[in-house]
């Protein structure tokens, strides 16, 4: 159990820091064909220069990189698949031996 909380304590900033890479690509994504889309550092500066004007700028970048229970639900998902593929390959080198 210990194990699985620490593994989750692992994967949670993992989870979290994709964030910004996916809210780029979204942006990116989002720009109308006739336009230049926007550079990944332009982007960031741009979520940056937004977040700055809110009066309460970490809600507002939680809110637009979709910071939430997603990501505490993925970064749950990742650490059951990893002790499962633990589990099962462990009891397929048992039977290797």
């Amino acid at each position: 159990l210990l194990l699985l909380l620490l593994l989750l304590l692992l994967l949670l900033p993992t989870t979290t820091t994709s964030g910004p890479f996916n809210y780029v690509r979204i942006m990116i994504y989002a720009t109308h064909p006739s336009y230049t889309p926007p550079t990944h550092l332009t982007a960031l500066q741009q979520l940056y220069r937004a977040a700055s004007a809110e009066q309460r700028p970490l809600n507002y970048v939680a809110k637009r990189l979709r910071v939430g229970w997603g990501t505490a639900r993925v970064a749950v998902g990742m650490m059951v698949g990893q002790h499962i593929y633990d589990a099962v390959r462990r009891r397929v080198d048992s039977i290797d031996d």
